[in-house]
């Protein structure tokens, strides 16, 4: 029994949670053999059409860098703008019966309280909802919330604790290896100290101050001593069996330590699975039916939990459908997740080769700004889409890219970024660049041999074809968008602290003034706070904010066809005309061409095989002026 009390109640939860574990796995093999497949298939990006595929979940739909050049007389490029276009990032498969993450979430809340009965809450954002729930804050591993913190110690510690047993299973035939018993003992003090650094938490005291615990310690340095001694000896005798002693005492040690390591781990196990369970049992329930959930919902998943299995005892609890939340949660959590980071490294890869050393420091610095904006409604379907989207973007922060140069021989070495990474924990990514590259990152953090780059979010959302954006349920698009001006204010505030007032940008083409970055985002904060229905504009100032602090910059809609079509091409032109002086009486044509002639229609046909943009007239009356795609290139009988 792994509980260390006898609850029934705790041990039939963790049998369950087990069990949903185990489906969970099951998925993620069937959709990376599915993706296995896709690549074989030579298909190189996710369609609109198979949005709603389970078999491609984990895939951006219709991932694309959208890049306007200009080209000087001998056909180099000059200068260009790259916008990195993707489907909105949720779980179609899944559906929206029950809304996003966000909304979820909020129903899953264990605080009754008006503020959180109202939704969206004034908070609205991620890690609130995380906090007020321990399902979400279990998923999310939030370190802020007692469920969050003990599944964030389970997944890591888990890890850390098998590649110890690994190594330290692996340390004879290192010892006998020349000159590498300093450097197994460097490893082992490391990834111990970081073992140790994770457990030494105030719920675990009990543990790290038992018996157990100070014997592996003690274990740890004589080992340490012992691998020293035989870093000398070769230094001095060649003679392999000199170290027969110091073998002999280190295989003794070894045994006694991975016994201490396996028995600490149980108790830690122990410990922060009933800290999960004990968290997850105060959930909100109904036959452990979230209360805030409709009649409708709460009637299905009811349905659900006595279909399991009837006739088990475990389930006569009801706790089948804290799991059921639990696992529905997880993995829309996790596609949404890893839509995004997908999306973010592949805008990462395009934008490291550009900058010089002044844009590495800001980037080390401040952290990498990325921008989104996103043109989904908040009706239907869509409004599930942009809570997803939402909590996947604002979930960046937290999120570590380490950087790191490769291995090359001068002649090998170019600036050319090839996809070359590995995930390191659950939000911690490393890329390898060239040393071409490399060479670009600032001599005072260049002789780390390592680069550790933090994101910072910003998102904005309006709804260009949404006739009912004025109504209540726009108070979601409100409170992202206030949650965007916050983070855009405090990456500013970060900015100016170290590197002054940054680059000044052209937003007004009638005119040659320049704004000052600061005056942009009062601009923002009064178009927010106004009670116009389409604040277009704060799309524009937004992408003109992004352009001065060299910020990754990304387009969501549904799926990155058509409303996006129609912002993206908006934004180059203007990025012809504000940055690259091209006559403003050639905006309204360039715009057309960019529609009529440009990429984005073959994006569409990549998608749908015709190319044609999929509006209707009705839809169109409803469009900002400078978002209508020119006649003859939409059909109202295209699929979206």
């Amino acid at each position: 029994m792994l509980l260390t009390q006898k609850n029934a109640q705790l041990e039939a939860l963790y049998v369950d949670l087990q069990q949903g574990m185990r489906r969970r796995l099951a998925n993620y093999e069937y959709a990376f053999g599915n993706l296995v497949d896709f690549l074989a298939d030579n298909r190189s990006f996710k369609s609109s059409l198979d949005r709603g595929n389970s078999r491609f979940d984990f895939v951006p739909t219709n991932l694309h860098v959208n890049r306007i050049a200009v080209i000087g007389n001998s056909n180099q490029i000059m200068s260009y703008n790259d916008i990195v276009s993707v489907g909105a990032f949720t779980n179609a498969s899944s559906g929206f019966k029950y809304g996003g993450l966000c909304k979820l979430a909020s129903f899953l809340s264990l605080s009754s309280s008006s503020h959180h009965k109202q939704y969206p809450a004034p908070d609205f954002y991620p890690t609130s909802f995380a906090q007020a729930s321990p399902i979400a804050a279990a998923v999310s591993q939030l370190r802020s919330h007692p469920v969050g913190k003990a599944m964030n110690i389970l997944q890591e510690g888990t890890v850390m604790v098998a590649h110890l047993i690994d190594d330290l299973r692996n340390i004879h035939c290192r010892i006998l290896a020349i000159e590498q018993s300093q450097s197994v003992a460097k490893r082992l003090m490391s990834q111990f100290s970081a073992l140790f650094s994770m457990l030494n938490d105030q719920i675990l005291v009990t543990i790290t101050d038992g018996p157990a615990f100070k014997s592996l310690k003690s274990e740890l340095d004589k080992l340490a001593k012992v691998l020293t001694r035989v870093n000398e000896k070769k230094k001095t005798i060649s003679d392999e069996n000199s170290s027969d002693d110091e073998t002999t005492e280190a295989g003794v040690l070894v045994k006694f330590m991975i016994d201490n390591l396996r028995h600490i781990w149980l108790e830690v196990s122990r410990n922060m699975w009933h800290q999960v369970l004990q968290g997850l049992l105060h959930t909100p329930n109904a036959l452990n039916v979230p209360l805030g959930l409709p009649p409708e919902v709460k009637s299905e998943a009811s349905a659900n939990a006595e279909n399991m299995d009837c006739t088990s005892s475990r389930y006569l609890t009801g706790q089948p459908t804290i799991s059921w939340f639990l696992n529905h949660f997880h993995y829309r959590y996790h596609v949404v997740m890893s839509q995004c980071l997908t999306t973010v490294t592949s805008a990462l890869y395009l934008a490291v080769p550009r900058w010089s050393e002044k844009i590495w420091q800001q980037m080390i610095t401040c952290g990498v700004p990325v921008s989104f904006e996103c043109l989904l409604n908040a009706n239907g379907d869509e409004q599930g889409m942009l809570e997803d989207w939402f909590w996947a973007t604002d979930s960046l922060f937290g999120v570590d890219f380490v950087l790191v140069p490769a291995n090359t021989t001068p002649k090998e070495d170019s600036e050319i970024m090839k996809p070359d990474f590995r995930i390191i924990s659950l939000k911690r990514i490393e890329l390898t660049i060239p040393y071409a590259i490399w060479k670009k990152v600032p001599e005072n953090i260049k002789f780390c041999s390592k680069v550790e780059l933090k994101l910072h979010p910003i998102m904005f959302t309006v709804s260009i074809n949404d006739p009912f954006s004025y109504l209540s349920r726009s108070s979601i698009q409100s409170s992202i968008n206030h949650r965007g001006l916050r983070n855009l204010k405090e990456y500013f505030s970060k900015y100016t602290q170290h590197f002054g007032a940054p680059a000044i940008v052209k937003v007004r083409p009638d005119t040659t003034k320049q704004d000052e970055v600061c005056d942009l985002i009062t601009d923002i904060q009064h178009l927010i706070s106004s009670g116009k229905s389409k604040r277009v504009k704060i799309l524009k100032l937004a992408a003109a904010i992004a352009r001065g602090f060299s910020a990754l910059r990304f387009t969501s809609c549904k799926s990155a066809k058509d409303r996006t079509a129609m912002s993206v091409t908006l934004e180059h032109v203007r990025w012809l005309v504000d940055s690259e002086d091209m006559e403003q009486a050639s905006f309204t044509s360039s715009l057309d061409a960019l529609r009529s002639r440009g990429l984005r229609l073959d994006i569409v046909h990549k998608n749908v095989s015709t190319r044609k943009y999929a509006f209707n007239r009705l839809q169109l009356m409803n469009f900002p002026k400078l978002y209508r795609p020119p006649n003859g290139t939409y059909s109202n009988s295209v699929s979206t």
